[in-house]
């Protein structure tokens, strides 16, 4: 079975089972393949049996992994343990020898093996590559953090130091940018954050593992939000980082 990256993009279902008691469902889907992380997409709150998402996802796909994608829907709940709202089982033959596979209906199994409503999904096969080139990093604020000073940002052996912004409080504007050069090893970027002390060693204060492989394939990823995670893995706040990517022969 060939290894690389599914490109998978959730666009909308129909004429889902509304698990929700009271009001409309949260809906959510969780896409599983073999060993390779779990990718979850956005919460739609509200959404109810007829969710959009038009949200695109990768997906590692390694030697190991079986020949399809599982799609597993679910109701986002406060309280207690997420309700679902049933599975899709997507096949990947297509997705391997034709490399792509347009916008696709399939039926969304509940877990009494009966069919309620669709999900419609597009597919698209990256064969796993070495990607070299000149990666660019910008990172421009952060949003309710715990009073970050300045980041450290690493990538393939190479590290760089943003700008102290000192009582800058939780939401520091950097507006920096950093250049690092790709030898076809690195997956992610490392951010951490440090409030800088002058007479005692400077407090970390959380990270951010960015992943790369979207700005690697696309060329470029907006500027967006990424969740910064304190030593117990606590939510801290955001960082706003872009990236873009220019490959090397």
């Amino acid at each position: 079975m060939p290894e690389g990256h599914l490109e998978v993009e959730l666009l909308k279902a129909t004429g889902l089972k509304d698990v929700e008691a009271f009001g409309k469902s949260d809906p959510y889907a969780v896409l599983t393949c073999g060993s390779a992380p779990k990718q979850q997409s956005k919460v739609l709150p509200d959404a109810g049996s007829n969710p959009v998402w038009n949200e695109t996802l990768l997906v590692e796909i390694h030697s190991d992994n079986p020949p399809e994608l599982l799609i597993s829907l679910f109701d986002k709940e406060t309280k207690g343990k997420d309700e679902p709202m049933g599975t899709v089982r997507v096949p990947l033959a297509n997705a391997y020898s034709q490399k792509k596979v347009p916008p696709t209906k399939y039926k969304v199994q509940l877990a009494n093996g009966k069919f309620h409503g669709e999900l419609e999904v597009r597919l698209k096969f990256y064969p796993k590559k070495a990607y070299k080139g000149t990666l660019t990093v910008k990172l421009l604020e952060g949003r309710d953090l715990v009073s970050a000073d300045f980041a450290m940002l690493k990538c393939d052996s190479q590290q760089h130091k943003s700008k102290v912004m000192k009582n800058a409080g939780a939401n520091p504007v950097w507006n920096e940018t950093f250049v690092f050069e790709t030898s076809g090893n690195a997956t992610n970027l490392e951010v951490a954050l440090f409030d800088k002390d002058t007479f005692s060693k400077d407090d970390p204060l959380g990270d951010v593992t960015i992943p790369l492989l979207k700005a690697f394939i696309k060329g470029e990823v907006a500027p967006m939000p990424y969740q910064v995670l304190g030593k117990a893995g606590q939510p801290q706040g955001n960082i706003v980082v872009g990236l873009s990517f220019t490959s090397k022969a």
